[in-house]
């Protein structure tokens, strides 16, 4: 839930320019633009899997082993790009899944 107002707090002026434009068509050719609403895309869609997480778990459903293996997969992608992000801190989720999908399950 960080990821958003941060989004808001870093990228200000583009979400300014954003905003001043219009909203719509405005990020193409503005790498400022694109930046931020990719900041802000990425972290809704975490807070997204996140909830469905959060609700498969509450239901105690099994986790499927593969969405652990994903993230883990995505952030090592993005930690060669972009090592100095926060992408570091999807290692701890993306073992702490691997772990539960490992788990046996009682059927």
């Amino acid at each position: 839930m960080i990821h958003m107002p941060v989004a808001l707090i870093v990228h200000r002026a583009a979400w300014q320019d954003i905003a001043g434009a219009g909203f719509f068509n405005v990020v193409r050719g503005h790498v400022d633009r694109g930046q931020a609403a990719w900041f802000m895309i990425a972290g809704l869609l975490l807070l997204l899997l996140g909830a469905v997480i959060d609700a498969l778990e509450k239901a105690q459903a099994q986790l499927p082993l593969g969405l652990g293996i994903a993230m883990l997969l995505t952030a090592c992608c993005v930690l060669v790009l972009m090592p100095k992000s926060g992408t570091w801190l999807l290692l701890p989720p993306a073992f702490a899944l691997i772990a539960r999908g490992l788990q046996p399950q009682p059927w």
